[in-house]
């Protein structure tokens, strides 16, 4: 709805429709309230190493992360598969990318629990799993986690 200010200025505000629309849409979200996410992904063991996830991860097949509109509060990862010695093996958390700024853990073997607030998502961002793998050559080293979800309105929750 646009209306003339004397002044020549145009003023552009919400009808009534609008503005339910947009609060019907945001009170759908906010009241979907926490969800529990099960989440993994693979790779392959090349070299002596193998990388999961980041940045290029396919969400239609590996959600490692929120969509945008939503926050994550990882609680659990764990990596398993012939690729990796149990025990032995270690692995490096990082989000988004492989990089020294972007590490979260380093020197993890096969699980590790985080209380809620410690690894935080936030939409759009990706977990990056990178490790040795002295087990089988060639073969998929799997990633499997769980987490918190909550729409971003509702992140406060998390302190």
């Amino acid at each position: 709805m646009k209306f003339t200010i004397k002044a020549g200025a145009e003023l552009d505000i919400l009808t009534q429709k609008e503005l339910r629309e947009t609060l019907d849409s945001w009170m759908k979200e906010i009241s979907r309230g926490v969800k529990f996410r099960k989440f993994s992904g693979q790779g392959v063991v090349v070299g002596g190493a193998y990388l999961i996830g980041g940045q290029g991860a396919d969400n239609d097949t590996a959600a490692l992360g929120p969509q945008p509109g939503f926050v994550w509060a990882v609680t659990r990862l764990a990596v398993s598969g012939n690729g990796v010695v149990p025990g032995t093996d270690l692995y490096s958390v990082y989000v988004d990318e492989i990089t020294p700024s972007k590490l979260v853990t380093s020197g993890l073997t096969r699980g590790q629990i985080y209380d809620v607030g410690v690894l935080v998502l936030n939409g759009g961002e990706r977990l990056a799993i990178t490790g040795v793998g002295t087990g089988v050559s060639g073969v998929d080293v799997t990633l499997s986690g769980q987490a918190v979800e909550l729409p971003v309105q509702l992140a406060w929750q998390l302190l």
